[in-house]
């Protein structure tokens, strides 16, 4: 009796994507000196993918993952982008220590098969 059934490989769902391209983002960070603070962090009014702090900067960073870099900066719409200013300020008051620190907003984009890209500061790309 074969049990090559065992070993078929399924496509990820979009939410396993998501996890997926997380944990990536999360090492990229790591291996760049980020300090992670918070992962899938949850508001009444939306959720932080990574919360990190390097040096005097919280970094709120959202994580796409897409077929192409430009596919997973436009994933980031304007009502997105209103939620996670949102969701940081809650972060900021309920977190007072990170009261002095800079805040950004960055983006990870997971390009699929193998590209990693970390923007920067992603409310000055017009997202």
């Amino acid at each position: 009796m074969p049990m090559l059934h065992i070993f078929r490989f399924r496509p990820l769902t979009n939410y396993a994507r998501g996890i997926w391209a997380e944990r990536i983002a999360v090492a990229v960070l790591w291996v760049k000196g980020y300090r992670i603070r918070e992962r899938r962090y949850k508001t009444s009014v939306g959720e932080i993918d990574i919360i990190a702090t390097h040096g005097t900067t919280v970094a709120f960073i959202e994580v796409k993952a897409r077929a192409t870099v430009d596919a997973a900066r436009g994933a980031i719409l304007r009502g997105s982008y209103t939620r996670l200013v949102r969701a940081a300020q809650i972060y900021m008051v309920k977190n007072p220590k990170f009261s002095q620190y800079n805040q950004r907003f960055d983006l990870i984009a997971v390009a699929l098969p193998a590209s990693i890209v970390h923007l920067y500061n992603i409310d000055l790309i017009g997202a």
